[in-house]
């Protein structure tokens, strides 16, 4: 059963946090948000770690076509898909997030198109886009599983989506080691975000069961890199696909409608 009134003041309080924890906000060096240096700066940041983002983005950021992007952030995404012609469509729970990427938009010479939007309640017709693309953001919404669904009725017929969700990797091992079997809620555990839920690639099936196809491909966070146990980690898991697959804490989800 669900409480429409805990829920609205659960999605308030994911809101004021990711207003006041943008990630990648401090790798701006030198520069202020007003300034195109600001966004060069934390985009290069971004694909240094994650080099294999602009390759998925090539995959749907055609020129032309109508992209939907959910969660975006300080807008590093939004502005490559569009230099690759693409006519994106940006939304965000949170207002300093779309404006941030409104504003790195104007100044890197696209037209903003970032709105305050709930992934769960996208306020778009039926088969209204090309492409639909979440990095890391639905395992932060209550119900993930009703978003999924509300990307199915935006895409058009034969519509692709690319979904990032956390994998149930190392760190839910981990985590699962350290707060014990008994504890239900571990999961929250696993960053000091209001909510974040990690998925076993069945769990994620279930999820995309009214999808056309599902391509789940497993990778692990670049950022880990910035310190030296998380380099340990990252390098391990690159080693060797056996590891990454069951070890690696990020989910690529590629399907069609």
């Amino acid at each position: 059963m669900e409480y429409p009134a805990l829920i609205k003041a659960m999605k308030k309080v994911i809101s004021e946090y990711w207003t006041k924890n943008v990630p990648g906000i401090d790798k701006g060096w030198g520069y202020t948000p007003e300034e195109l240096g600001f966004y060069t700066q934390v985009d290069c940041d971004r694909y240094r770690y994650d080099s294999y983002i602009p390759d998925l983005l090539d995959e749907i950021a055609l020129p032309g076509k109508k992209i939907l992007e959910i969660g975006c952030g300080l807008g590093t995404d939004t502005r490559l898909m569009a230099s690759l012609g693409a006519d994106v469509t940006s939304i965000d729970l949170s207002l300093g997030n779309v404006m941030l990427t409104n504003k790195g938009m104007m100044l890197s010479g696209y037209p903003p198109q970032a709105y305050i939007g709930d992934a769960e309640q996208l306020e778009f017709p039926e088969n209204s886009f090309d492409a639909v693309y979440s990095f890391g953001v639905l395992h932060h919404t209550p119900n993930t599983g009703r978003a999924i669904e509300e990307i199915r009725r935006v895409l058009k017929p034969g519509g692709k989506a690319i979904i990032m969700l956390y994998h149930k990797g190392w760190a839910w091992w981990y985590l699962l080691f350290r707060y014990g079997w008994w504890d239900k809620h571990y999961m929250n555990h696993y960053d000091n975000t209001p909510l974040t839920k990690m998925y076993s690639k069945r769990e994620i099936r279930y999820l995309f069961d009214r999808y056309y196809k599902v391509n789940i491909e497993i990778r692990t966070f670049g950022g880990s890199q910035r310190v030296w146990y998380g380099r340990i980690i990252y390098n391990i898991l690159n080693s060797s696909k056996f590891l990454m697959n069951r070890f690696g804490s990020f989910a690529i989800i590629r399907t069609t409608a």
